[in-house]
Order: C-alpha cells, then structure tokens, then sequence
C-alpha cells in the first residue's frame, strides 16, 4: 500500500475518532496504530495533570518507570525532548517528545526508541504529533468543563442548603418549638385536647423537617454514586402502606384510596427506596392539591413491569415544565402549602433509574397530576441480567 494513501486513511480515521467525540481510549488506540503503521514506533500518550501536578498515561493503568517518570517531567515541564538516546536521562526505557500549544505543553509521545530528525521532521509524523497534540488538549478541556459543571452544582447545592436552612428547616423547626413550649409552660391549666393538637402539630413538623434533611442527604448520595440499591422481593401493598405511614396525621385529613391490583406479584426492589419514592410523591400530592380533595395510589402489572401512579386533583403542572420536572431545585413554577427545595422530584428519578425503572408526571383531565414510576418484574430482571436473587 502507498506509504501517503495510508496516512491518508489513517488520518481519516484518527479524525472521524475526534468528530464523533470517541472516548480518550479509542482516541489514543488510533494514535498509536497510525504511528505504527507509519513509521513503527510503539507509542504511549501522556497528559499533563496541572491541577494535580502529575503525569498520566493515557488509556493504559500502567505506570512510569522512575527514570521514565524523570524524563516525562522534562518534556512536559520544561518542553524539551529527554529519554531512551537523547542527551538528557538517556537511561530512560522510552524516549518522549513534548506535546506543545500556544497556551503551553499538555503532555508527551513517549516512543519505545529515540526519534532522531529523519523521522520527527517529516510531514506525516509532525501531522500526527499535531493530531495527537489537540486531542489531549480536547480531552482536558473536555474534563475542565465537566469539573465546572459539578462545582457550579454543588455551589447551587450549598445556596440551597442555606435557603433551606434561613426558611424551609427554620419553619418546622419553629412550629416545633412553639408547640413544646406551649405544652410545657404550666402558666394555664392544662387543657388534654388542646395539649394533643400541639404534641401531633410538633410531630408532624418534625416529619416534614425529616423529609427535608433526608432529601438533602440523598442528593449528595445520588451526585457522589453513594447509593447502592439492595433488590429483595417485596410485597407493593406494604411499601405503599410503610410510605402513608412516613406520611404520619398529614395523611389523615384526606381522602387517600390505595387500589393494588390482586395479582400483583413479589416485585424485586429495594424497599426503603421505593417507599421514599412514593412518599416524595405523595408529599408533592398533598402540598400541591387542593385541601380536602382525594388522592389515589395504584398499583397494576403493565407487561412484564409493574406501575405505580399517584394521582392528585391538583392544578396540574404547567406543558411547560414537564420536560425539565425532574431537575434539581426545579418547582415547576408551583407554589404549595408547604416550603420545599425542589429535591424530591429529581431524587425520585434518581432512585428508580437506579432499580432500570423508568418515572414520568403528566397532567390529567379533569385538572390535576399523575406521577407514575415502572420498575421491571423478575423474569424481565432475569432476563437482562440485572437482578441476582439469594
């Protein structure tokens, strides 16, 4: 084959590889196939770490030798060629070329022999050196942008954190201390009913400032993949009974129907999950419907998934905002009777996505929302190898 055809397809390829935005790896893989073919050089990629201060080689988990290490830091440091037959630590196993920009070195080719100016100077290798040389570059900006976006979502996250604390956690907690005190100030004699109505009103509020906390803490969980989903085989009528219990007396002054359909099967679940799952929802039902209007929770097999909805008589969530419902902080332009961060929603996915289920909201005719989730019973589990029982 003509030595310019095959750097001509191999270049084709290199550069399909950086269009389709193919992963480091591949990438590298066909870096290190065009220097073969072309010139038979093995070759290792290496990416300068500014933040970290060290060397890395791509697409591979080995690592530098010490005398390997010593020139990489040459050449990226002081972006001048050193290793394997060079004048600067020649005793080096490979001999590595600097990987320069305008805006400086972003890391090195280390070559499995010295590359003298025959080679390094020619058209294609300088080409591919200049290929190899931006993919690096792309890849770390690529990096940089995604560390950006995790740091701007944490700092939302701490705004959060102190909105919520300055009112959401502020209110119960309030509530709470205005009830005790209440109870026990012995400035009146006491009235027993009376004394109920602000032990419940305390303990409900405490429920609400639980569900607060507890959504907090499950977002970090979820961004930082701390959530490890334990599958058992449950009973749907007891994680739907474990959530209204969660609920506590905010439940008792409406009307909640629970339909399950007879023949629901044992759904493989993580019970805890799932009864957080539904307990957002019904929380969200309840703050955003109209004070006394019912709520209904259904439970039927779809196929081989099973489905559980809870449908309010709400306003209904604007067209607008269904798409964009499930993101962090999002309230969907609704206000409720309660205060809340826009959390539970963006959880609630997150917690079924982890069971390979699948959760929408939608509105209904006559006006209000059904939430829906759809976790995948044990055969379909079976069949795509996600569950593993006993």
């Amino acid at each position: 084959m003509h030595p310019q055809r095959t750097f001509a397809e191999l270049s084709s390829r290199l550069l399909e590889c950086l269009v389709n935005a193919c992963t480091m790896s591949e990438v590298v893989s066909a870096i290190q196939d065009s220097f073969a073919a072309l010139f038979g050089l093995q070759t290792r990629i290496l990416v300068a770490r500014p933040g970290a201060g060290g060397i890395e080689v791509c697409g591979s988990e080995s690592s530098l030798e010490p005398d390997e290490a010593r020139a990489a830091e040459v050449a990226v440091h002081e972006d001048r060629p050193a290793g394997k037959g060079s004048a600067v630590i020649p005793e080096a196993q490979s001999f590595f070329l600097p990987l320069a920009t305008a805006r400086g070195v972003v890391g090195a080719i280390a070559f499995d022999r010295y590359v003298d100016e025959t080679i390094s100077c020619q058209p294609e290798f300088l080409a591919l050196k200049s290929q190899a040389t931006l993919s690096v570059r792309r890849f770390q900006l690529n990096e940089q942008a995604q560390e950006a976006e995790v740091l701007q979502g944490s700092d939302r996250l701490q705004k959060a954190l102190l909105n919520s604390i300055s009112h959401d956690v502020r209110t119960p907690l309030s509530s709470i201390l205005g009830s005790l005190t209440t109870v026990l100030d012995g400035s009146s004699p006491p009235d027993p009913a009376l004394q109920r109505d602000l032990i419940e009103n305390a303990l409900d509020a405490a429920r609400r400032l639980d569900r607060l906390l507890g959504n907090l803490l499950e977002i970090s969980r979820l961004e930082a993949g701390a959530v490890h989903v334990r599958i058992a085989p449950c009973d749907v009528q007891d994680v739907i009974g474990a959530a209204l219990d969660q609920m506590g007396s905010a439940t008792a002054r409406r009307e909640i129907s629970v339909r399950v359909s007879p023949d629901l099967p044992f759904v493989p679940m993580d019970f805890v999950l799932i009864v957080q799952v539904i307990a957002n929802l019904l929380d969200n039902a309840l703050n955003y419907s109209r004070e006394g209007s019912p709520i209904v929770v259904e439970a039927a097999v779809l196929a081989k998934s099973v489905v559980i909805r809870v449908i309010d008589c709400g306003e209904g969530i604007p067209e607008s905002q269904i798409r964009n419902v499930f993101d962090k902080f999002n309230r969907a332009g609704r206000t409720g009777t309660s205060g809340g961060m826009g959390l539970g929603l963006s959880i609630c996915k997150g917690l079924v996505d982890a069971h390979k289920g699948r959760i929408c909201l939608r509105r209904r005719e006559p006006p209000g929302t059904i939430a829906e989730f759809e976790l995948p019973l044990a055969d379909e589990a079976d069949e795509r190898g996600q569950w593993r029982w006993g």
